[in-house]
């Protein structure tokens, strides 16, 4: 674990994250509702993509930079290169996958180890009974692969003890162009759930040995499967897969409990929450209920969307709603054709009625909210956003194509090619 030190404390304390509660989330938003905080950080854990097993993009308790931002650090490690997909946190480090899997110091970004041999997917990190430390999984060509989490032993410059266990077949090739292009698992407990985009099977896997609990195939006759990352909530693991069909599952068991269509042309990965399944597709966003799949509402942005998610947050202003609203990216096209914009758009997540929305020439990926803020990356920038009210707070720009950024601690944590962003609130230092 990298430690606490009182330097590195008042180093957080100097960037506004004095009064955030010392916890670091191992199973987040509604995954395990007894998780427990570990170890000393005040930075919360951001341990899977999307943040949480359901899938949400939302920190209730965590914040960014907020209303004002600047650069704290800027770092370009030696072994990183033509990646811009966003980190996952936890323990202090951020892990990031490109040519090669690597962990970096969340306070300075200097790199703490690597592990050559490429994934194509984004890792996930998983406490399990077996080991000391924690499973940092992630996929390659060939399967589900479990890493020390701490980076294992360095003897004279070669790495052991790094290599858990890997699900099936042989390590894939190290080489990897561009950010990763394979589902990425979640994790719930010790169990991981992911869908293999190439073989449409969906996995629950044992975090400790990789050992297969259960696997079902996807897809229907005259299909491919082409399945997203899953979503978990409240003991089911529900999966949307080409061309447009959604279906839920027993996490336990693997029992199907219903499969539909929606109304898209290509469905993206699910978001799930006690309301509604929320599966988006290139043209909009379908919310199906959870019990039986029937589509409850549809938002339909007109736009041409073929990656990201939604996210969901309760920004309840106290009235008789839920309070939670999803946020998503909408590509348009204005009077000109070879012009594409985009809006991200603020709808209720019980009616599917429009709060607001923004324009902006936003990336095709999903926005992330933290401390009631909504965070949605341009092609070269990121844009902070009253999440209630859809007041733009500012726009950050860099050099280089930008990830979907992560929440943390006053901070928000992005990669952009082959250079790892942190910001911070502005003028903190």
């Amino acid at each position: 674990m990298v430690p606490d030190t009182p330097s590195r404390r008042g180093y957080l304390s100097a960037l506004g994250a004095a009064g955030i509660a010392a916890v670091g989330v191992r199973s987040a938003g509604g995954v395990d509702d007894g998780a427990a905080a570990r170890g000393n950080s005040s930075l919360t854990d951001w341990p899977m993509p999307r943040y949480d097993a359901a899938g949400t993009g939302y920190v209730p308790h965590a914040r960014g930079p907020g209303e004002t931002v600047e650069s704290v650090w800027k770092h370009d490690p030696e072994d990183l290169s033509s990646t811009f997909s966003p980190p996952i946190f936890a323990d202090d480090r951020l892990y990031l996958v490109s040519n090669s899997v690597a962990a970096l110091d969340a306070f300075d970004g200097e790199t703490l180890f690597t592990y050559d041999g490429s994934s194509q997917s984004n890792p996930a990190i998983v406490p399990v009974d077996a080991y000391t430390s924690d499973t940092l999984a992630l996929a390659g060509a060939e399967g589900l692969i479990g890493l020390n989490a701490d980076g294992g032993h360095s003897v004279l410059g070669r790495r052991f003890g790094m290599r858990r266990w890997r699900q099936n077949g042989e390590s894939p090739d190290s080489f990897i162009l561009g950010p990763p292009t394979i589902s990425p698992p979640v994790a719930v407990g010790s169990t991981l759930y992911w869908a293999d985009s190439r073989t449409d099977i969906l996995y629950a896997v044992d975090a400790s040995s990789g050992r297969t609990y259960w696997e079902r195939e996807l897809g229907r006759e005259n299909y491919g499967g082409e399945p997203g990352r899953p979503a978990y909530l409240d003991g089911i693991v529900y999966v949307s897969y080409y061309a447009n069909g959604a279906a839920a599952f027993d996490a336990e068991t693997g029992e199907m409990l219903w499969e539909t269509e929606v109304t898209d042309q290509l469905v993206l990965p699910v978001t799930a929450t006690e309301e509604a399944i929320l599966v988006p597709g290139r043209e909009g966003v379908t919310a199906l209920d959870p019990e039986n799949g029937d589509e409850r509402w549809r938002f339909d942005h007109g736009g041409n969307q073929t990656e990201g998610a939604v996210a969901v947050a309760d920004v309840s202003a106290g009235d008789d709603s839920s309070g939670k609203t999803v946020y998503v990216v909408g590509r348009v096209y204005d009077d000109d054709p070879d012009t594409p914009n985009s809006r991200l758009y603020a709808v209720d997540v019980e009616t599917g009625e429009q709060q607001w929305s923004a324009p902006g020439d936003w990336r095709e990926k999903a926005p992330v909210v933290g401390d009631d803020v909504v965070y949605a990356t341009e092609f070269d920038t990121i844009a902070a956003f009253d999440a209630e009210t859809g007041e733009l707070f500012w726009r950050f720009e860099v050099d280089s194509p930008l990830s979907t950024p992560i929440v943390s601690g006053g901070m928000l944590f992005c990669t952009s090619f082959e250079t790892v962003q942190a910001l911070g609130p502005g003028g903190a230092r």
